[in-house]
C-alpha cells in the first residue's frame, strides 16, 4: 500500500533529522553524540525538550550504508511499518485468543489501510512512531506471557521493550495505562497482582526519565 513512497525524497522535517543532521551525517561515529545530546542538536541548537535517539540512531546507520539516497530511507520506514502490522496482528490474537482471528486480522487490516498513518510512512522522520509502536507490541506480548507464567524473565523483557518504546518517543508514556488495563479487561488480573509489574516498568520508566531530564537539562 505505501510502496510508491519509496520514489518520494526528504520533505519537511526530514531534513532537520536525516539530510541536514550532522550527528546522523558521522553514522555509526555519531552514535554517540545522539545519545547524550537534545532530539534536534544535529541541525540546530533549539531545544524543544525532546530525545529520540533511538531513530536517530537507526538515520546515522542508515546513512552509513546509503549516505544521501532517500529511497532507502523510505523503503525502511516501509518495511518497519510492516514490522508493526504483523506484530499488532499477532498481539491482537494473543490478547482476544477466545475470540475468532478474524477479527484480529480485520481490525490490523483497518489499521494498516487508515488514511491517518500515511504521513507516519510517507515521511522518513516518522520512524521514531512507528518504532515506538513496534517496541510496545513487543511490550505487550511479553506481558501477556508474564500473565499466564508470572515468570522474571517475561517481565524483565517487557520492561526492556517499554525502555526502548520510551527512547524512540516520549509518548510511549500513554502505553502504560493501555497495557494494564488490557490486563485487567482481557485476562482478568486483580490489581494486586499488578504491583509487581507496576513497580518493575515504573522504574524503567524513572530510569528512562531521569536520562531524558539530564539530556534536556544539560
Amino acid at each position: 500500500l505505501y510502496a510508491q513512497s519509496i520514489n518520494y525524497t526528504f520533505a519537511l522535517d526530514d531534513v532537520a533529522v536525516v539530510k541536514g543532521n550532522k550527528f546522523v551525517h558521522k553514522g555509526f561515529a555519531g552514535i554517540g553524540d545522539i545519545l547524550h545530546t537534545f532530539y534536534w542538536a544535529g541541525f540546530w541548537e533549539t531545544n524543544a525538550g525532546l530525545f529520540r535517539p533511538l531513530s536517530l540512531i537507526l538515520f546515522a546507520i542508515e546513512w552509513a550504508f546509503a549516505p544521501d539516497k532517500p529511497a532507502f530511507f523510505h523503503f525502511t520506514n516501509v518495511l518497519l511499518y510492516a514490522v508493526c502490522s504483523f506484530l499488532m496482528y499477532k498481539t491482537l490474537r494473543e490478547l482476544l485468543r477466545d475470540l475468532s482471528p478474524v477479527l484480529a486480522f480485520g481490525a490490523t487490516l483497518l489499521w494498516i489501510v487508515l488514511p491517518a498513518h500515511t504521513e507516519v510512512v510517507a515521511n522518513v522522520k516518522s520512524a521514531d512512531e512507528i518504532l515506538s509502536v513496534i517496541f510496545f507490541f513487543m511490550m505487550m506480548r511479553r506481558l501477556l506471557k508474564w500473565s499466564e507464567s508470572k515468570g522474571i524473565k517475561d517481565l524483565c523483557l517487557s520492561a526492556l521493550w517499554l525502555f526502548l518504546s520510551l527512547l524512540s518517543k516520549e509518548g510511549a508514556l500513554l502505553f502504560l495505562p493501555i497495557a494494564f488495563l488490557a490486563l485487567y479487561m482481557f485476562r482478568k488480573e486483580e490489581l494486586k497482582n499488578m504491583i509487581k509489574p507496576a513497580g518493575v516498568l515504573g522504574t524503567v520508566t524513572g530510569i528512562w526519565y531521569f536520562w531524558h531530564w539530564w539530556v534536556i537539562s544539560h
